[in-house]
């Protein structure tokens, strides 16, 4: 029964895409209220793990509004800027690579000797300027002044995404239990699909999949080797889905493996997004090689 219930959630997890909507923020959480005039940055305030509370901004305000990591339950996302600032001027900021893995960088931060209100974060290739609208133990709100390149004549590199789109089949066949694998409650099922449109082929995989003791919370993996061709390009290549539920809100990533690609897709490296629509499965792979 475990392993059904696992399955018919992530039946759901998989092949639904979603677009989050902003929720209001917690009930407990304080409204940020008027801004006051800074007599300078208080330290032991800014000194903290900060996280992006988008939710509580609204469409027309430019200022950033940040709360302490442990001050709430931030709602899923896919990307929420973080800042770590240190006492003794070193901090961290999230980072999003092109894999769409989250991780932290080093930098140092530092106070406007021009301007006690003003912060300058100091990046490896940037520097970022921001004014403290308002700081306090719970809040910081922040409004970016200007962000420029360190070096001058740095020349960033653009590389054009391509789009594709189409439809698919797919059919996941539950697996018995292994012992040997641990818990019986983590569940494994095969994949099977066919796609159709700008990438037509197949693909086989597997799913492992845990749902918890909490109404609409669990998590999944899984790996599939597609092998067809990619508007003309013939070869194969490997998709990591990653994703988790919690208590009904799903956040679901799908990734090219990194160097999976072979033949004409060598190099090949995207995102694919799922949906569905009218009881029809389709996808939207965006992707450069």
């Amino acid at each position: 029964m475990r392993q059904l219930c696992c399955l018919n959630l992530f039946v759901l997890l998989a092949l639904v895409s979603y677009s989050p909507s902003s929720k209001a923020a917690a009930a407990d959480v304080k409204s940020p209220g008027k801004s006051r005039k800074l007599s300078g940055i208080n330290t032991e305030y800014l000194c903290r793990h900060w996280v992006h509370s988008v939710e509580e901004q609204t469409r027309t305000e430019k200022a950033q509004i940040y709360r302490p990591s442990d001050f709430k339950q931030f709602p899923a996302s896919r990307f929420r800027m973080q800042y770590i600032f240190y006492k003794n001027g070193d901090c961290e900021w999230y980072y999003l690579s092109p894999d769409d893995a989250h991780r932290f960088k080093s930098g140092k931060w530092r106070i406007d000797s021009n301007d006690k209100n003003t912060l300058q974060i100091v990046k490896r290739d940037s520097m970022e300027t921001y004014r403290v609208i308002d700081l306090t133990k719970d809040m910081l709100r922040i409004s970016l002044i200007k962000s420029k390149e360190s070096t001058p004549n740095r020349v960033q590199k653009e590389t054009a995404m391509t789009n594709a789109s189409g439809t698919f089949e797919v059919k996941m066949t539950p697996q018995a239990p292994d012992d040997k694998a641990g818990s019986s409650a983590v569940g494994r099922m095969l994949l099977d699909k066919e796609f159709h449109g700008d990438l037509e082929g197949t693909s086989k995989g597997q799913m492992l999949a845990f749902s918890s003791s909490v109404k609409g919370s669990a998590g999944y993996v899984a790996i599939e080797e597609v092998t067809g061709t990619l508007n003309g390009r013939s070869g194969t290549f490997v998709l990591q889905h990653s994703a988790t539920m919690t208590r009904g809100t799903p956040h679901l990533t799908i990734t090219v493996v990194p160097d999976s690609g072979t033949g004409q897709l060598a190099g090949l490296a995207g995102k694919m997004v799922i949906e569905i629509a009218e009881g029809k499965h389709s996808y939207k792979f965006e992707y450069t090689t």
